[in-house]
């Protein structure tokens, strides 16, 4: 299930994100509202999606899921396309900054 420019969460769907489930019988049930609906487990995924890098949810909402923000910026567009262009133009030159990036980390971790 997607749900596109969502900026909150309806309490509504609360019991399929906390996946609130019972047997009824070999059935597996969520109860939404007044209807009992058939779940299945295994193939089962809610994803909502918002252009709003920080959703405005509140505490309840916010302990059911996960926010993985996709947000482009203008630096790390910069650092890709000088990437490109050094792989194309000078080889020699990236392979460099690949070393110095590579040793940047390791001091890092060694402080």
């Amino acid at each position: 299930m997607v749900i596109v420019d969502c900026d909150c969460i309806d309490p509504f769907l609360f019991p399929l994100a906390r996946r609130d489930v019972s047997m009824q019988g070999s059935r597996t049930i969520v109860q939404l509202g007044e209807k009992a609906v058939d779940f299945d487990e295994h193939s089962f995924r809610m994803i909502f999606v918002s252009r709003n890098p920080e959703p405005n949810l509140d505490h309840d909402a916010r302990a059911l899921v996960t926010i993985v923000n996709f947000t482009v910026t203008k630096g790390a567009l910069e650092s890709l396309l000088l990437s490109n262009i050094l792989q194309v133009e000078n080889s020699d030159l990236m392979e460099q900054q690949k070393r110095l990036s590579h040793e940047e980390e390791r001091s890092r971790a060694e402080l």
